[in-house]
This record gives structure tokens, sequence and C-alpha cells, in this order.
């Protein structure tokens, strides 16, 4: 994965954490120092509703080792230029123990988004416009999503989603068929023949008489 669709994943995840409309989240934000005229670059930044200053920043940070130390006390001297108290680092594979010895008292955010973590996040935004109601199974609707487009076997996209309500299990489906029509019919066979469910395997059925 590439450092912007990282960085972009990352929005995503935060965009689901900070929902609208009490919070507004921002990509590739461009924030004038409390000091001067500058302007900093913040990779996402989170505003309270009505406020013009985020409370909020974080950045991403695509790389191949540990986070350390010089990396967060440069993340904290952006949130003191900017006047925000509170920020996160996402970073794929960690970070050092010194890194996270300072980042506590900063108050900072150290959080480990794995890349496959990060994929399913980029996932977010299609799952809200196919299910735009209710966002509490948005990351295990996207990640269903990204595993039929990519066509992987039936019984993983089930475990993705094991317990998903019957209303976005409907929506994901039609999804399925709009979309990859025979791995969604591979799918749907799938869990009429093998889910211990009776519900979902009648349901399955039903559906494929349909089609």
């Amino acid at each position: 994965m590439e450092a912007d669709r990282y960085e972009k994943a990352l929005f995503e995840k935060l965009k689901y954490e900070f929902r609208e409309p009490t919070f507004k989240v921002v990509h590739d934000h461009h924030l004038e120092t409390i000091t001067d005229t500058r302007k900093r670059q913040i990779d996402v930044a989170v505003f309270r509703k009505g406020e013009s200053r985020p409370f909020f920043i974080a950045d991403a940070k695509r790389y191949k080792r540990k986070i350390g130390v010089k990396t967060v006390d440069s993340f904290l001297g952006m949130m003191i230029d900017v006047g925000v108290k509170l920020g996160l680092i996402a970073a794929p594979q960690g970070f050092s123990a010194g890194a996270i010895k300072r980042s506590i008292p900063a108050g900072i955010q150290l959080y480990l988004l794995t890349i496959e973590e990060a994929l399913d996040c980029e996932w977010l935004s299609r799952a809200r416009k196919i299910y735009p109601w209710d966002w509490a199974f948005h990351p295990q609707l996207g990640r269903a999503m990204r595993l039929i487009e990519h066509g992987e076997a039936p019984e993983t996209i089930c475990d993705a989603w094991e317990n998903i309500p019957y209303e976005e299990w409907l929506r994901y489906v039609e999804y399925a068929l709009s979309n990859h029509r025979d791995e969604a019919t591979v799918f749907l066979e799938f869990i009429a023949e093998n889910h211990y469910d009776d519900g979902w395997r009648w349901n399955a059925k039903q559906i494929l008489e349909d089609i």
C-alpha cells in the first residue's frame, strides 16, 4: 500500500470514529500556525461542530520500520505550532519503547494501523453508500466488500461478518450481485448448503431462486 493510500485509509477510519454532525474530519488540511502566517500540512484534522480550528490532528507514517522518538518529537512540534493538544500517529510496524514513553506525557496516541486494517478502511466510504442509515457494522461490511472484490473464498467472507444484521446482509448481497454476480452466486450457494444458521440458509435459498 502506497503512503498516500495509507494516509487516506487513516482519514476513513477517523471519519468513522468522529462522526458527523458532531465532528468534521478533513483530509490533507493546511493549518496556519498560532505564532505566524506559516501553514503546516496536516494529514487528518478533526473539528468540533462550529469550531474553526481542530482539536485533534493525526499523522500517517507508512514506514517499513518502527516509529522512533524523533518522529514523535517532530509531530509534537507540529502540534505546538498549530495549537493542538491532542494527536495521533498511525504506523503499520508499531513503535519503539522510547517513542511510546515520549508520547504519553505529550498527549499523543500511537496507533498500530496494520496494512490489512488499512485496506479494510479504504472500503468504509463504499459501505456508507450502500447502507447509510447505521454505521455500526460498516467495518465488517467494508471488509466483506473488499474480500469479494478480490475473489476470496466464501467461508472467508462469512467469517468476516458473521454477526451482521439482516438489513446490512441484504444490502451487501444486492451490491455483490450487481458488481460480482458469479462470485456472489457462489457465496450464496455456500451459505445455502453449509451455514449453521437456518435463517441464513433460508434467505440464501430464496435469493438464489429469485435470480
